[in-house]
């Protein structure tokens, strides 16, 4: 060996050069350690909707949430067969820091759209991106818009492409639309891949925090709509995603739907129901835990009467019994609290979302502004 390298050096030392500084590179190369990829701990659940209706708006929930903090969170969507995807922003509605509600409404389908493709985008405060696979909604032909579908007002919708120049109209929507052009600093959907056609290179498209951001993979979502596999759990919010794969439950807004899978639910956590106190206490994340048996009326004035337990892991069992036997029988959901806001998501129909007022032995939830839905009582 001594000889051949003596004899390199001598006859061809620019061989020589060449073999060294493959060593050199290869010594580097297996000792250096690997770069890991970023840690996110996204978690989100969502329930996406049965169906829509031609011709009137879509609001969807979604709960998100993530150590690090929320920076920012869109849906993307369009009507199947297009090729590029748009935005709309979702903005804050609800929750607490373990679990940010937020809604956002899409405009209005045509009555040529067949089919709406949607998914979620989150960039947390580490500027790390990820987005969830897509959901699929299928129109349905029916007279009445759905609960998910029944969002008042015709103000105009801000819809946002991530492209140089944007069409003059959004294709198989049919709505008072505003298609705006994203700024290179803000084009996340670019970071995330898939959702434009032609633009391949996202680096000159994006500029300052985009360009800098990190994409962390695709959030896999189990899109069961309101399925009886429906978990919520602070174990399962808080799923880590090493290397971009995250885990999200459906569960959260939306709407429509009902038992796909006709499986057996898992059994909750064991609530941890606070000793009744000599005088009642403030209503909080705390207090509110445990049985509480309720009454009230629809929108439509059909009196509504159930039970539902409040469990520490943000979780629901519940019971409705309506007079004319619509929404009669029970499930599972969860509960978030922010305050005097509360949301309630159930297994087969449509969220509350209203305030409260009341205290740890009796409060009132008001949804004729949330969710349009009634006022109900709450008793221990």
């Amino acid at each position: 060996m001594f000889r051949i390298r003596k004899k390199l050096e001598r006859n061809n030392p620019g061989k020589m050069m060449i073999i060294a500084f493959i060593c050199i590179s290869l010594v580097f190369t297996t000792f250096m350690p690997v770069m890991a990829a970023p840690v996110v701990q996204t978690g989100l659940i969502h329930s996406p909707p049965g169906y829509f209706v031609s011709g009137y708006r879509i609001r969807l929930d979604v709960n998100v949430s993530d150590p690090a903090g929320v920076n920012l969170v869109r849906c993307y969507f369009k009507a199947a067969g297009e090729a590029d995807f748009v935005f709309v922003p979702m903005d804050r509605s609800g929750g607490t820091g373990q679990g940010l509600l937020y809604s956002g409404v899409l405009p209005a389908p045509s009555a040529a759209t067949q089919k709406i493709e949607y998914l979620f985008l989150v960039v947390n405060n580490n500027n790390n991106v990820v987005k969830t696979q897509r959901f699929i909604l299928d129109r349905e032909n029916k007279d009445e818009a759905p609960a998910w579908q029944q969002t008042a007002g015709k103000d105009e919708i801000q819809v946002s492409m991530e492209v140089d120049k944007v069409p003059s109209e959004l294709r198989g929507f049919t709505d008072n639309i505003a298609l705006n052009r994203v700024e290179s600093g803000a084009r996340f959907g670019l970071v995330a891949g898939g959702l434009y056609y032609l633009t391949k290179d996202r680096k000159s498209h994006t500029s300052g925090k985009a360009a800098s951001a990190n994409y962390a993979g695709e959030i896999t979502a189990k899109a069961a709509g309101y399925s009886t596999k429906f978990l919520v759990g602070a174990g399962i919010l808080g799923a880590a995603a090493v290397g971009g794969t995250a885990l999200a439950l459906s569960g959260g807004g939306g709407g429509g739907g009902g038992d796909k899978d006709g499986t057996t639910p898992s059994t909750p956590t064991t609530p941890t129901t606070p000793t009744t106190p000599t005088t009642p206490e403030p209503l909080d994340e705390t207090t509110i835990l445990g049985y509480w048996d309720y009454s009230g009326y629809r929108r439509d004035g059909i009196s509504r009467t159930g039970n539902i337990t409040f469990f520490n892991d943000n979780s629901t069992s519940y019971s409705i019994v309506d007079a004319d036997g619509q929404d009669t029988g029970s499930g599972y959901g969860s509960w978030y609290l922010s305050g005097t806001n509360l949301t309630l998501y159930f297994v087969g129909i449509s969220s509350w979302i209203g305030s409260v007022s009341g205290d740890s032995e009796a409060f009132v939830l008001d949804t004729t502004y949330g969710s349009n839905h009634g006022v109900y009582d709450f008793t221990r």
